[in-house]
Formats: structure tokens, sequence, C-alpha cells
């Protein structure tokens, strides 16, 4: 908890009016630093006996100012001295916070000389000798407030004694120091300045480390927004409206308005402000957007649909890959099968096949083995998940409606609902990618198309071969969808099983939740649903098949399997999982031997 106030705090004063020989900082950054105010933090005094009551006062944004104005050498020198106190010195009593506030000094005390690149050594040892110096008086004065000691409550008699002789070894031994120091390749850096190989390997490497850094960072960005959308905003919002659309579209166009006018955050600048929020409108777009056509699509008033439609056409176009899939959906529901097939071919399919899937609603074992270096560094874009409310099934392809439905047949607990983990389960989700090859499968087979739509449905079967889908489950539905409109019911089941197999416990990563919770989450599976249509098929529109499968596993055997005893329809492949399924077959047995009194 904190709070901001205006003015400048009058103990740090001094530090305003404070003798400067070299001119660090200059009057101009001294008087914007003054402008700031500060933060008063609800934190006491270790050793003190009122620490609950107690507040201190931050100049966090008076720091960042001067870090953010610190030359390269600058730089170089507080990244050498934080790895001295990380690698070598290994003390919780001396922090990197020490050791900034120690370059802020001597900066401040030095002529501006120091910070040559030649003279980057010397800089270094400037600041380990202030240390030394702090230490030995077991006294380093706050930048801003010199009366206030940065190691009190942290450096006792015993630990200074040791903190000395280790700063004191540094200063002796130097930058050799660094030969003792495995991580990130530091010693063979050192090593290499008198080899001849090694320099070329390690310009190498340090290539394939950044182009690593860069990746996870881009990774964790859009993890970042795209939960912070599904969980912050939209289902904050979805559940406000409670079901009334005019005020859920509302919200959201109200949402991009603050976005619009938003400057900056707590102490980041506005630019990078902008860049973080730049990442949240492509998804505020699409959903608004798709949610305008699907209520427009139900309008009774065709000029008003019309409006509606065409206005939502602007904000598919700003909602990035998502948006332009949702659009390609609303052509499809209004059966403008060419205009689809144009948008589609729009798209860059290799983007599609090639570029990785990440999910932050979905974690498997797969996400632990996967490797950084699959990704390709060169583009922060991904392929996430895109989602549908039930509020958008009017533009949603009959593939995707199963998914909406999932939930059905299992019941969690008020308690269980709120988990993270729980909460996709009452929305459609599937992988762009995947998303992608189902509509130009529609497309290309409405326009008939045979050998497009083919090769489209072989694009998702390539897609889960190479594990580049996270809602692999989905994937194996929509195949299974497939599968059953081409009457091809043995890859149908193959599919369906594949699904159920995906969706066992031991496949997700469900670390905080109970095992009824995790048994429960096994049955919110649409292959149920698909499973049905194929049993309807069996029962009531007497489709012949040479093959058989488990009514709980979905097993496939090419033998006919035991059936149930009751309802002579039902069949398992072993007695222990008659026993499994027996709960939610009980009330389907009765209904099908009612089924069989009445029309028999």
């Amino acid at each position: 908890m904190s709070y901001r106030c205006s003015t400048w705090p009058s103990v740090a004063q001094e530090w305003l009016s404070r003798h400067r020989i070299h001119g660090y900082p200059s009057e101009n950054t001294i008087q914007d630093i003054k402008s700031f105010g500060f933060f008063v933090v609800k934190k006491g005094h270790p050793f003190s006996s009122e620490v609950d009551l107690e507040w201190r006062i931050s100049l966090s944004l008076q720091e960042r100012k001067l870090m953010f104005n610190l030359s390269d050498v600058q730089h170089k020198c507080y990244f050498i001295l934080k790895m001295f106190n990380r690698r070598i010195i290994k003390l919780d009593c001396i922090t990197s916070y020490h050791w900034k506030t120690c370059l802020f000094y001597v900066m401040e005390e030095n002529n501006h000389n120091v910070w040559e690149k030649r003279c980057l050594c010397h800089s270094v040892k400037l600041c380990i000798k202030q240390m030394l110096k702090w230490v030995k008086h077991g006294f380093c004065p706050n930048y801003f407030i010199p009366m206030d000691n940065l190691f009190d409550g942290k450096l006792n008699e015993s630990l200074r004694l040791i903190s000395e002789l280790k700063i004191q070894e540094l200063l002796e031994v130097g930058f050799d120091c660094l030969r003792f120091v495995t991580s990130d390749n530091i010693c063979d850096y050192v090593k290499s300045r008198k080899a001849e190989e090694l320099p070329n390997w390690l310009t190498t490497q340090s290539k394939k480390v950044y182009k690593e850094s860069v990746t996870k960072i881009d990774m964790f960005l859009i993890d970042s927004s795209n939960d912070l959308f599904n969980r912050r905003i939209l289902e904050y919002y979805y559940c406000q409206a409670n079901e009334n659309m005019a005020v859920f579209i509302e919200f959201l166009w109200s949402t991009l308005d603050r976005i619009k006018q938003i400057g900056t955050i707590t102490e980041h600048t506005e630019e990078e402000t902008n860049s973080s929020l730049a990442l949240l409108t492509p998804y505020i777009y699409a959903c608004l957007a798709s949610n305008i056509s699907a209520m427009a699509i139900r309008h009774h008033n065709l000029p008003v649909r019309y409006f509606l439609l065409f206005g939502s056409f602007i904000y598919f176009v700003k909602g990035d890959v998502p948006g332009r899939l949702k659009l390609i959906s609303v052509l499809y529901a209004l059966g403008l099968y060419t205009d689809c097939e144009w948008f589609i071919d729009q798209e860059d399919e290799q983007y599609m096949k090639y570029n990785p899937s990440v999910c932050t609603c979905r974690y498997t074992k797969i996400d632990d083995s996967t490797e950084v270096q699959s990704f390709v560094p060169s583009k922060s874009k991904v392929c996430t998940c895109i989602s549908f409310l039930p509020s958008e099934l009017p533009i949603i392809p009959d593939a995707m409606k199963y998914e909406m439905f999932r939930y059905v047949g299992v019941c969690l607990q008020e308690i269980e609902r709120p988990n993270i983990s729980c909460r996709w389960l009452y929305t459609a989700v599937v992988d762009y990618n995947v998303y992608f090859f189902l509509l130009k499968y529609l497309t290309k087979r409405n326009l008939r198309k045979t050998t497009e739509s083919e090769e489209a449905q072989d694009s998702i079967l390539k897609l889960l071969n190479e594990q580049n889908v996270r809602h692999v489950d989905v994937a194996c539905n929509l195949l299974a969808w497939i599968f059953i409109t081409e009457m091809k019911t043995p890859m149908a089941l193959l599919n369906l099983q594949l699904s159920f197999e995906m969706l066992n416990s031991s496949q997700l990563c469900f670390t905080n939740l109970t095992d009824e919770t995790q048994r429960k989450l096994y049955q919110f599976n649409t292959a149920k649903l698909h499973a049905l249509v194929l049993l309807y098929n069996t029962w009531f529109s007497k489709q012949s098949s040479s093959f058989y499968f488990c009514f709980h596993c979905i097993f496939i055997s090419p033998v006919k399997l035991q059936k149930c005893s009751r309802c002579k329809i039902t069949t398992y492949c072993s007695k222990q999982c008659q026993r499994q399924n027996w709960k939610i077959h009980k009330a389907v047995c009765k209904i099908v031997r009612k089924y069989q009194k009445t029309y028999h």
C-alpha cells in the first residue's frame, strides 16, 4: 500500500541545495525530480516496536529518472557491480540498491572524465572503494536523505567484518575474479581474452542467449495481456452485464475510450504505457465487433442489421488475427462463402502453421518441455487461443457450437467455479491456427472445392502431430465433427478417443486443484456430445457400422463388445469401464429403456 504526495519531503531538502562541484545532476534534472513529489509506503523499521504503524518515504520515481539518464559506461559499471555482488560477495546485507546508491554518490563526487569508455575499470574500482569505506564505518547514507543509514537493521558487527574482507579481496583481485563466475559463460569470456578460438564461439552463444531472452520477454507480454483481457476485463464485464449485450458492449466501448485517455501508469513513461495498452486493444476490438455482429444478425430490422454489420467491420480489422478470423465467422454465418474465401486467401497460411501456439487458459506438460529455440524470435506475434462467449453463438460455426456446451452433465460447486483453471470451461475456446483451418475447410467445402477442403483438414492433423496446439482436445473434437459429417465413423472415433486421452489429468497441469475437481475437469470435454451424435446415427438413423466402441473410454474394436444388460445398447470394453460409467449412464439407460417400451 502506498500514497503519493505532490510536494518535496522536508527531510530531503538538503539534496536540493547540495553543493555539487562537478555539476551532477544538472539543475534542470534537479527541478524535474523535485516536481515528482514522493510516495509513502506502508513499511516500518524491522527493529521498531511499532513496525506495523510506520510508513517509509519512497523516492522511486527520482531514482528511476536518474537511472534512465545513465550513460553507457555508467550502465555497464552498475551491471558489473551487481554481478560482483550476486556472484562474488553473495551477502544479503549488501543489495543492488546499496550499489545503486554508491554509484549515484560516485557520479556526484567525480569529474565526468571518469565515465569515459577507457576508464570503465577505474570507475568500478571507485565504487568498490566507496562501498568499502561505508562498510568499515557501518553507515551507507541514503542518496536523497543522507542521515538515513541504509545498513540499519541489515549489517551487524559479524556481517560487517565479513563484508569488509570480501570487498577488500574483491578490490585486490579486480576483474580476474570473474574467472570463477560460471553462470552466463562469464568465465569463458574472461578466458577468451587470451585465446583465439573462444571469441567466435562466445559471439554465437551471445546471439543465441539474446534471442532467447527477447523471445521470453515477448511471450511474457503476450501471456500477460491475454490473461488480463480474458480474466480481468472480459470475465468481469460479462458478469456485470448479466447477459444484457447492450450493456456489455457499452462496457467494452468505455474501456477502449479510457485506454486512449491514459497518459502514464505509476512511474512508467507514456511510451511504455501506450506500448503495453496497445497489446490489449486488438482483443477488445475483436470481442466488441463480434458481439455487435452477433446482435445484428438477430435483429429483425434489416437496415439496422446492415448498419451494425458495416460498423463492426472497422473494429474487426483493428482486432488483428482474432478480429479477422471472427470477421470470416460472421461472413460464414451470413452464407457469404465467396467473401469468406477472399479473406482466408489474404491470410498468411505459413504464419498460421509454423508460428508458436501459446495459451494462458490451458497449461500442459508439453509447455514444460518446449524449448525457447522452437519459437520465432524475429516475430513478437504468436498464435494464441481465441474464445467465444455465449452471446456470440449466432456467428459461431456448428462445429464450434459444441464447445460452448461442454459443461453439460458436469456441475462445479460455487467454491470451484472461480478457480482460474475452471473459468475457460464456460466459453468456447480454440487455437487461432486450428480455427483458421476449420474456417478454410468449411468455406472450401461449401464452395465444392474438395481438394482444398481436404488440405485444410490435413493441416489441422499436421498441427496436432507437430504439437503446435494447446487445446488438443478441441482440435480432436473438431476433426471428429468433420469425420462424422463425412460419414467416416472410424476416424471420428479415433479422434474422440485421443481427445479423452488428452484431457486425462496426467496430461494437464492442475497443481492447485483437488483430486475431485481434477476428475470433474476431465469430464469437461465435448467429445461426449460428439459421441452422442454418433449414438443417434446408430440408434435412430440406423446407420450401419462395422466398428464398435466403449462408451466410457472410447476404445475402438472391430468385434462386438459386451452390452449393458438393461438397455442392450451401450457397450463397454471391460467391467471396470462399465462400473465407472454407471453414474453417467444410469439416467441415459432409463431414457433408452423407456423409448424401447414406447416404440417397440
